[in-house]
């Protein structure tokens, strides 16, 4: 029997879930698992939270976010290498066949990302501040590398989009001094900080 990292099998078999919108619930991962529910909590909110955006539904029922799949995830290329190195290892008489197809498909989608090339890590954090400033109508200073002029620009803004476009985050802002709209990619973003004495008219 092939040795294999049972976390990194349970944290792909999530994703996959995931990804396949089965919306589990953290009760029956851990008993799927047979772990306890503060290790599948912790998989979800530490282990998975910088490569993947996943809530809760009104359920309970755990999610990607609207927009997110893994044909969309920003792995780093060392993550993906390890993730490929445990898919790698797995003793397929673990797994069924259709759990065998699921893994085979992101071996292979974590593969054209390394070849490619197009692997981008984002601080999901930065992602869940720009998501609570468009639904709060609050303000924001962001810090960003600007790569036009090799320097580091800091702008109060209105948060206006988020969107997800061939593989990479970009957020358009507006400017509250000047008023111009601005499209900063999310991986450029240095810091970013919410202030919320500032609303913008909804």
């Amino acid at each position: 029997m092939k040795n294999y990292d049972p976390i990194l099998i349970r944290l792909t078999s999530i994703l996959g879930k995931l990804n396949n919108d089965e919306r589990p619930v953290i009760p029956e991962l851990a008993k799927e698992f047979n772990v306890s529910i503060k290790t599948i909590q912790n998989d979800i909110y530490k282990r998975l939270v910088n490569i993947a955006l996943i809530k809760k539904d009104k359920q309970g029922r755990l999610k990607f976010e609207d927009g997110f799949s893994l044909d969309k995830t920003f792995f780093s290329v060392e993550q993906s290498r390890v993730i490929i190195k445990g898919l790698d290892c797995l003793d397929t008489k673990c797994i069924d066949n259709k759990e065998f197809k699921l893994i085979k498909s992101i071996h292979a989608k974590l593969s054209t990302s390394i070849n490619n090339d197009i692997n981008i890590s984002i601080d999901s954090s930065i992602v869940e501040k720009l998501k609570y400033s468009i639904k709060n109508y609050s303000c924001i200073q962001i810090e960003y590398i600007d790569n036009d002029y090799n320097e580091i620009i800091i702008y109060d803004a209105l948060v206006l989009k988020l969107k997800i476009i061939n593989n990479r985050w970009y957020t358009i802002i507006k400017d509250t001094s000047y008023g111009n709209e601005l499209k900063i990619y999310i991986d450029k973003i240095i810091d970013l900080t919410i202030d919320n004495s500032c609303i913008k008219a909804s």
